[in-house]
């Protein structure tokens, strides 16, 4: 009996020395650090509302993750089809878009053929090909049996439209010797004339004789067979 009590005693009394440290280490110990609290809310910096516009998300694969921004609509001008390319406005070419009325009012008018020829030079220039080659029909009719020289003139540049230098070619054929022949002869010794070839064959078939390139003696040949046969 007298050794359980000692047991008991002696437990007792180490209890009692533990608590003893536990509360001497509360009072003069440090305390165990306790973490501080997170920070409210509020410490955090918000922007302030509506102070940017969405960013509007861009399908581009060369688009970073900044901000997209978004550039105003163009406005275009109404008819763009009326500006130049400095914006200005244009006027179309009357001539050029109306050729067919100014043509039938040209043939349609009082005046003699002569006239009516100047007139029709002096629109060529500005008309597409279909209008030149029809222009030009007219022109052949209007100076028929007279001076063939403008289109003769016009025949030698080697950048009148080709089916313009046909329609000539064809009718100059039948044109007198002292202006056919010339105007062979021109159009064959320019190399760069796209109907330099035929010419030179019909020259040849006229004249009955072929001097290859030496254009003087041709020049001399086409001379003389205007002498000769002024008319034919």
């Amino acid at each position: 009996m007298r050794s359980t009590q000692k047991v008991f005693i002696g437990v007792a009394v180490v209890v009692a020395v533990i608590a003893i440290g536990v509360i001497i280490g509360l009072l003069g110990g440090g305390s165990t650090p306790v973490p501080a609290p997170p920070p409210e809310a509020s410490a955090v910096p918000q922007a302030a509302p509506h102070d940017h516009p969405t960013p509007v998300a861009v399908n581009n694969a060369h688009s970073t993750s900044g901000p997209v921004h978004m550039s105003p609509v163009p406005q275009h001008n109404a008819n763009p089809a009326n500006l130049s390319p400095q914006g200005m406005p244009t006027q179309p070419d009357a001539t050029s878009t109306n050729w067919e009325d100014k043509l039938n009012e040209v043939l349609a008018s009082e005046d003699d053929d002569t006239n009516k020829a100047k007139v029709l030079l002096e629109m060529f220039p500005n008309l597409p090909e279909d209008g030149q080659v029809e222009v030009t029909e007219h022109l052949l009719n209007l100076l028929a049996g007279g001076d063939y020289t403008p289109l003769a003139q016009m025949m030698k540049d080697p950048k009148l439209a080709e089916a313009v230098q046909d329609v000539i070619m064809s009718d100059a054929l039948n044109w007198p010797n002292a202006t056919k022949l010339p105007l062979l002869l021109d159009v064959a010794k320019n190399p760069d004339h796209p109907k330099a070839a035929e010419a030179k064959d019909w020259l040849e078939l006229y004249v009955g004789e072929d001097y290859g390139t030496n254009w003087n003696q041709w020049n001399d040949k086409v001379q003389q067979e205007i002498k000769d046969n002024p008319d034919e």
